[in-house]
């Protein structure tokens, strides 16, 4: 899984230009996925403002606004592609247009398990 970190006030601060070019390359980046093959699914998240917290205690269900822990880095959205190895995970990483943003960066994680197939 390759997670792309959400951080507002730096894509509030791109210019619009720079959002579109970032949008595009998001584009290419998946096509380029689905022709190696590795490309399995994708799904950009909602700002944390419009997420909500389930939790249950001694049977009863609550629900708050927010995030579970307020951060100014969040989970913005997400790929899932199926790589050789974790080299090839860390090229194709580097070929999602949120790695250049200053402070981002993408997270590389294995998935253990998936019952997507069945």
């Amino acid at each position: 899984m390759l997670i792309m970190r959400g951080i507002s006030e730096l894509v509030e601060a791109l210019s619009t230009q720079q959002r579109d070019d970032i949008v595009a390359g998001h584009g290419r980046f998946t096509e380029a996925m689905k022709r190696t093959g590795e490309f399995v699914s994708t799904h950009a998240l909602a700002d944390t403002d419009d997420s909500t917290v389930v939790s249950v205690s001694d049977g009863d269900t609550a629900v708050r606004r927010g995030p579970f822990h307020p951060s100014e880095v969040s989970m913005g959205g997400y790929y899932i592609v199926d790589c050789a190895d974790r080299d090839r995970a860390h090229a194709v990483a580097a070929m999602i247009p949120d790695a250049r943003l200053d402070g981002v960066g993408i997270e590389v994680r294995p998935i253990v398990y998936s019952d997507a197939a069945n």
